[in-house]
């Protein structure tokens, strides 16, 4: 589920924080089901996102 760099570049603003709403949703529920490693993994894809809005 790695999406590239360039693809978070692309998106609009709007976009960006659809996002990185869908991504924060989908790291809880990995944390709620102890899944930590795929949480740990979510939550540095929006990290990268983040960085690429800037």
């Amino acid at each position: 589920m790695a999406e590239p760099e360039l693809e978070y570049q692309r998106l609009s603003q709007a976009q960006q924080e659809a996002r990185i709403k869908e991504l924060e949703q989908t790291m809880h529920r990995h944390a709620r089901d102890l899944e930590f490693e795929d949480a740990a993994r979510v939550r540095d894809q929006i990290r990268r996102l983040r960085e690429a809005a800037m």
